[in-house]
């Protein structure tokens, strides 16, 4: 339904009685509700791709002048608007480092660039102003807090969901027929043998299952299991929460893609909500404190004159 058809037949036909279609505006309802909730982790992702290349932005442009006007952010912001299109979809960091590489190579290049160029003319004494201490400041606490979002969230409690998920499948480790209905029912990803076939699995999480199976060969204990999870979410089919077991010399591997996703999700998205949050105090914080003091140095002068 367009919307020209849903505002058409939202009112009735009799001119006598112009009353609301409450069914019709119920459904458009949960139509805007489910457009917004299905958009806002996107707007979120993108707020937070938008504050943390701004900072860089920032610094990089106070490294080559020591005060900051609106003329200089403009251009930083020009800037930032360039490379929000990374966020999406790493077009330009492929360009620099190559398909192959991590594409977040990119902003811990401009990380150490803004810190490094930054943290000098603050630490020279002569190149040192108010200006670039400010947005140094910022510029350090917003890579702080991006550290620790990350070290607590990516690296420490995403590995122990997939660790619960990838052991809550540990019934599909049974005979082939069994193995069959249990992966059906839950869809997973399965594979026994004594040689490891990789063909069900992507080839990024083939290495690391090669990885553990060869682990568990050289472990003199006759049954035993690990795990591990592949958050790679820039390839195909590369999030997954993996049981890789063994019983004697015969091989289980698990792969629970469904909830994996869902955990990696859920990480994903608390991780840009909690970077954007902490990130917007932090730099707009700075800026407002800049342009305060600036302000009150200039009705200083003011007096003065």
């Amino acid at each position: 339904m367009s919307n020209r058809e849903f505002f058409k037949i939202m009112w009735t036909e009799d001119a006598s009685d112009r009353s609301i279609d409450l069914d019709h505006f119920s459904l458009s309802f949960t139509y805007i509700r489910d457009w917004f909730t299905g958009n806002i982790f996107d707007w979120i992702v993108d707020y937070s791709h938008l504050l943390i290349y701004l900072s860089f932005a920032l610094s990089i442009t106070m490294i080559f002048r020591r005060t900051l006007n609106a003329k200089s952010g403009l251009g930083a912001l020009f800037v930032v608007l360039l490379l929000w299109h990374q966020g999406e979809n790493y077009t330009l960091a492929h360009l620099i480092f190559g398909p192959s590489v991590n594409p977040q190579f990119l902003n811990l290049g401009l990380a150490a660039v803004s810190l490094l160029g930054v943290g000098v003319t603050v630490v020279v004494k002569q190149w040192r102003t108010l200006d670039r201490i400010m947005i140094f400041s910022a510029q350090c606490t917003v890579v702080a807090t991006t550290l620790l979002f990350h070290m607590l969230l990516v690296q420490t409690i995403l590995p122990g969901w997939n660790f619960s998920i990838a052991w809550g499948n540990v019934a599909a480790v049974a005979v082939p027929s069994e193995m069959d209905r249990v992966c059906g029912e839950s869809s997973l990803v399965c594979w026994q043998g004594d040689t490891f076939e990789p063909s069900a699995f992507n080839p990024y999480i083939r290495d690391q299952v090669r990885a553990r199976i060869e682990m568990l060969k050289s472990e003199p204990i006759a049954e035993l299991g690990t795990t591990f999870g592949s958050d790679n979410d820039l390839v195909s089919n590369g999030t997954m929460a993996v049981l890789v077991y063994k019983k004697g010399s015969h091989f289980w591997v698990i792969g629970d893609s469904r909830y994996g996703v869902r955990a990696h999700t859920v990480i994903l998205r608390s991780f840009y909500i909690l970077c954007a949050a902490a990130h917007s105090v932090w730099l707009f914080g700075a800026l407002g404190l800049l342009w305060f003091h600036k302000r009150r140095f200039a009705r200083r002068r003011s007096f003065a004159d």
